[in-house]
């Protein structure tokens, strides 16, 4: 039986307001991550098939953030985490808006599911020889060291339940992979498992041959 058809029945049975509005919760969040994986599927679809243009300009890294976190919004509030950033003041890259968008929104995604509810995630930004790093940290519950291998591996996805029974393909961080590669720069991640992770990439610099 799914959730709608519990809830209905909840509502027949003379549920509470609040046991109503923790289902209408759930079911939010069930639609959500459904819609989250079909996006998914989509855009690997187009990324395999190369139907996915690359269009790089120079931007600073807070604008792309900043109108990315909106999106989020609806499931930060849902577990009442918060972000907190450390961006470095000269984060001028040289990026596709869409794709960084994207990369962003998947990792954001992928920490608010392994962390616990009132814990906070941390966006940071430095100076990497040539390029903008980003840090996407959280304090959740971390990577086993045998499974940081698969995260990254189509043979392999690493498939796992976040902290309130969030699930997903994994597909999303094959995404941000290759969305990262494409504008040359790199991904890796440190974890310690039952203390949180930090994913991080590298995207170019500002392009001063393209500066107007």
């Amino acid at each position: 039986m799914g959730l709608v058809e519990l809830f209905l029945l909840e509502v027949k049975d003379g549920v509470s307001k609040e046991g109503q509005t923790e289902y209408l919760t759930m079911i939010q969040g069930a639609t959500k991550s459904a819609l989250a994986l079909l996006e998914n599927l989509l855009l690997w679809a187009r990324s395999q098939s190369k139907q996915i243009e690359y269009k790089p300009k120079n931007i600073s890294f807070r604008a792309v953030l900043n109108s990315t976190l909106p999106l989020l919004s609806a499931n930060l509030i849902r577990k009442k985490i918060q972000i907190e950033t450390e961006l470095c003041e000269d984060d001028t890259i040289y990026t596709d808006t869409s794709l960084l968008s994207t990369v962003l929104r998947n990792l954001l995604t992928n920490a608010m599911k392994f962390s616990h509810p009132n814990s906070m995630i941390t966006v940071r930004s430095s100076i990497f020889d040539k390029f903008l790093k980003i840090e996407i940290i959280d304090s959740g519950i971390g990577i086993e060291q045998k499974n940081l291998e698969k995260l990254f591996q189509l043979e392999s996805l690493y498939q796992k339940t976040g902290t309130e029974n969030e699930t997903g393909t994994g597909l999303g961080l094959l995404i941000c992979k290759e969305f990262i590669e494409k504008q040359g720069g790199q991904i890796q991640v440190e974890s310690t498992f039952g203390k949180g992770s930090n994913f991080y990439f590298t995207i170019p610099l500002e392009n001063e041959s393209k500066i107007i």
